[in-house]
């Protein structure tokens, strides 16, 4: 018993009619829908109800499809409508007719070196313009990236990666299980997004298409994630050998780690994919058609006498509707639902025929030519022609029987030449719906803009020259460096192609000043370029503390970008152990720290210790010191030798002020109790040369 979608029928937002479901998965389901302002088919992709009750989610989906809806590029699934209608959150699509590069993948299980750089390409191109535009897919994988019947790669999703990635969602939903095989190493470790992180999930993608595999798998996400973090992806010659260095190269610098070793951005990535192609002279393939599907009815060009179709559009033996193909006019032919149907978050856009479009039975023509000549009246006693045949059916009238043969003549030469001419149209018609319309984008790259011009012209394409140049390695500047559609990709005569002209090599010149001014300038002066810049700190003698000694290479050397830079900074001198020369005599102590590199400074004291001439004391005494410092001398003079004063005959306090005033200490002796109070004797007399400080002795009586 068939279970009804609710849906299916049913009209959203008053103007979106939805008409059958075209994909099914853990988040949302896709169908095919009718805009019924615009009378055109699109895609409806409706956010499963746990995500739809989620406000956070809500908001969050709104802000981005309404950035998404802002994004036009011809290599993106455009966003036409958000809304929400009854608790339904939608998002209204361009459909795509066509499959999902898994599909592909499936199909070859690995691409061809040329085929997988050509597919890359306007992947790149998408996500450069979302880049640009400040956004960011954050979820990069087989499944968003349709191969539309015409030719056209397209990159889905945008906007509802984010949304999807922020809201609190489990693992349960699938959301990890679906994603992890092209996850960046930033987004697991840190949770942190830019778009370096759709650079790395394009590099793994580019691993898939040369190899066959993703080049990490595991028994769970975890483990697989884990992998991300810690490892390094392989080179795809280690699984496919003999693939080409340059792009072993390539998709290993896109997958690098550490962001900041990635191109910066798409428009980066895309760039050096270039370079590369045209290193290895790789040709621009167009996307293969999708295979035959077996179930399905004759060729449609075959008119046979074993065709039996009628000019319904219907099979007879089959009772198939046409669904629509690529080139079918939008509103008038509505697709089937797929068959095998692809998940809604594998495939939210692709429409994939189910069955081929019947083949119409072709009326036959028209008769031609003029009516048949009237025959004489027959005369009496003759007999009528149709009765007057011979046995082998000649007419015995042998003038009737001639003219006869040159009227059946006549009409089978007209009647052929009738069944040409239209055979003629008719196979003008095909070449024109079928092949004659196209047209392959010429090489226009490495050619002046007027060479580029007439190059068009003779393809019969449009050329815009976009405003913004790009940087190459290869391609002189002025002339052209890229293309949109890439170069041999079929096209719709009149399409209009985008090229980019060369800026020239992509380079850096390091300033002249940074040598001997201060860090902080230097900082200041290459935060604004983008290089890979190191500061190293490193003693010098004669640079000042936290100036630049050196940068390496020379200043004024042209740099590529994200090349490396080391600026050398000062620490100043190296610091050393303060020279230790007290005691020694006053020149050699000074000899001994101007040898060092250090000031000095001397003073003088008197010093019954140290020998006059020598140092009695140096500051600092201990600790380091750095060349330029300045070290304290003290240096002896000698002994204080000062003149004793005569005191005797004067009385104790007397005698002991004079001594004392003369720098000399006192010491009394008393004989015979002392009763004059008089000085009779010192020691050392009177007029002697005594050391300041020393002791004098005075006897009273």
């Amino acid at each position: 018993m068939a279970v009804t979608d609710p849906l299916v029928g049913s009209v959203l937002d008053g103007r979106y009619r939805v008409e059958g479901p075209l994909a099914h998965g853990g988040m949302s389901t896709v169908y095919t829908g009718t805009d019924l302002r615009l009378e055109r088919t699109v895609a409806i992709k409706v956010m499963a109800p746990a995500l739809a009750l989620d406000p956070a989610f809500v908001d969050r989906f709104t802000r981005e499809a309404r950035a998404s809806a802002r994004l036009s590029h011809i290599n993106v699934v455009s966003v036409y409508d958000q809304g929400e209608d009854a608790g339904r959150v939608f998002l209204v699509m361009e459909l795509v007719s066509g499959r999902t590069l898994r599909d592909l993948l499936h199909e070859q299980r690995r691409l061809a070196p040329d085929l997988a750089v050509s597919l890359l390409e306007p992947i790149l191109a998408a996500l450069s313009a979302a880049h640009r535009a400040g956004l960011v897919h954050r979820d990069v994988k087989p499944e968003n990236v349709l191969l539309a019947d015409d030719g056209v790669v397209k990159v889905a999703d945008f906007g509802l990666a984010r949304a999807v990635a922020q809201a609190a969602v489990t693992t349960a939903t699938g959301m990890v299980l679906g994603t992890v095989a092209y996850v960046a190493p930033e987004q697991v470790s840190r949770g942190t997004t830019d778009p370096r992180t759709d650079v790395y999930s394009a590099g793994i993608l580019l691993y898939e298409m040369l190899t066959g595999y993703a080049p990490y798998s595991g028994d769970n996400p975890i483990s697989v994630a884990y992998r991300h973090v810690h490892d390094d992806v392989p080179p795809p010659s280690a699984i496919v050998p003999g693939l080409p260095d340059e792009l072993d190269a390539i998709t290993m610098r896109a997958t690098r780690r550490e962001p900041g070793a990635r191109p910066a951005d798409a428009g980066a990535f895309l760039a050096e994919l270039y370079d590369v192609r045209t290193d290895l002279g790789l040709r621009r393939v167009p996307v293969p058609p999708r295979p035959t599907d077996p179930s399905a009815a004759e060729d449609p060009g075959d008119t046979g006498d074993d065709d039996t179709s009628d000019d319904t559009g219907r099979d007879d033996d089959t009772d198939r509707t046409t669904v629509l193909g690529a080139t079918s006019p939008i509103g008038v032919d509505r697709p089937s639902p797929p068959a095998p149907t692809p998940t809604a978050d594998m495939a939210p856009t692709v429409a994939s025929a189910a069955a081929r479009p019947a083949a119409a039975a072709v009326p036959p023509p028209p008769p031609t030519g003029p009516p048949p000549a009237a025959r004489p009246a027959p005369r009496a006693g003759d007999e009528a022609p149709g009765d007057a045949m011979s046995a082998d059916g000649a007419d015995p009238d042998e003038p009737s029987t001639t003219d006869e043969q040159h009227r059946r003549r006549r009409r089978f030469l007209i009647g052929l030449l009738v069944i040409l001419l239209i055979g003629a149209l008719a196979a003008g018609a095909g070449w024109w719906f079928g092949s004659g319309r196209y047209t392959s984008v010429p090489k226009l790259t490495r050619l002046t803009i007027s060479q580029a011009q007439n190059a068009a012209r003779t393809s019969n394409v449009d050329l815009q020259i976009m405003p913004s140049r790009m940087h190459s390695e290869s391609v002189p500047p002025g002339a052209v460096a890229w293309t949109h559609p890439s170069i041999g990709a079929r096209v719709v005569r009149g399409t209009t192609v985008q090229a980019r002209l060369s800026a020239g090599p992509e380079r850096y010149t390091l300033p002249t000043s940074i040598v001997g001014g201060t860090k902080s300038a230097a900082v200041a002066l290459l935060h604004t370029l983008p290089l890979a810049t190191t500061y190293r700190p490193a003693y010098n003698e004669t640079v000042p503390n936290d100036h630049v000694v050196s940068v390496t290479p020379t200043p004024g050397t042209a740099m590529r970008r994200d090349q490396q830079v080391v600026v050398v900074v000062s620490r100043g001198p190296k610091p050393f152990g303060v020279p230790k020369v007290t005691g020694m005599p006053a020149d050699h102590a000074l000899a001994v720290l101007h040898q060092a590199n250090l000031k000095t400074t001397t003073t003088q004291k008197f010093s019954t210790s140290v020998d006059k001439g020598s140092v009695v004391s140096e500051q600092p005494s201990s600790g380091t010191v750095v060349r330029g410092d300045t070290v304290a001398l003290v240096v002896s003079k000698g002994p204080d030798y000062v003149t004793v004063p005569k005191v005797t005959g004067l009385s104790v306090p007397d005698a002991t002020q004079r001594l004392k005033e003369a720098g000399f200490a006192v010491e009394v002796k008393v004989y015979f109790g002392g009763a004059l109070g008089l000085v009779a004797q010192q020691d050392p007399n009177a007029d002697q040369l005594a050391v300041r400080g020393s002791t004098v002795q005075i006897v009273v009586v």
